[in-house]
């Protein structure tokens, strides 16, 4: 049986690797690294691990919004990324793939735009098909930019 209280002290202690830590106990690696994050042992950098406890710290939370805001800026890029690849497109122009692309990242930004509202304490009703009315000419004034009327096919 393995002494977990004897691992950590090896392990905080920094003496020996995890390596040497792993042989010397008879556990492997992901044994140990997932007893450090359950029983929140100081790792070796000195830090704790980061970890939600429960959802509602992301409910509750300013780390709900910032995690809004990161997958907003995710979005943002793989939008980027989308006019880029139908601008190199040139005259072939938006073929069925491209097509699901867009249905997709329209169908992400919706799911945001929802995300938004209820972390802000919106009524979701309320703003909603203003939202997608925003929504699908945003994409429509995009489209236009990167492939002109007449280019489609």
């Amino acid at each position: 049986m393995t002494d977990w209280q004897k691992v950590r002290e090896d392990y905080e202690a920094k003496l020996k690797t995890v390596k040497d830590i792993c042989a010397a106990h008879g556990i492997n690696s992901v044994a140990l690294y997932k007893r450090a994050q359950d029983e929140n042992w100081v790792l070796r950098n000195g830090m704790r691990p980061k970890r939600f406890k429960d959802h509602n710290q992301l409910e509750n939370g300013s780390n709900r919004k910032a995690l809004i805001d990161r997958l907003y800026k995710a979005f943002d890029c793989q939008m980027r990324e989308f006019e880029t690849h139908l601008a190199l497109a040139g005259d072939e122009g938006v073929n069925e793939k491209d097509a699901r692309t867009l249905g997709s990242l329209a169908r992400t930004l919706e799911k945001l735009i929802d995300l938004r509202q209820e972390n802000e304490g919106q009524n979701e009703n309320q703003n909603k098909e203003v939202d997608l009315e925003r929504l699908r000419e945003e994409l429509a004034r995009r489209l236009e930019r990167v492939c002109p009327k007449g280019k489609t096919e």
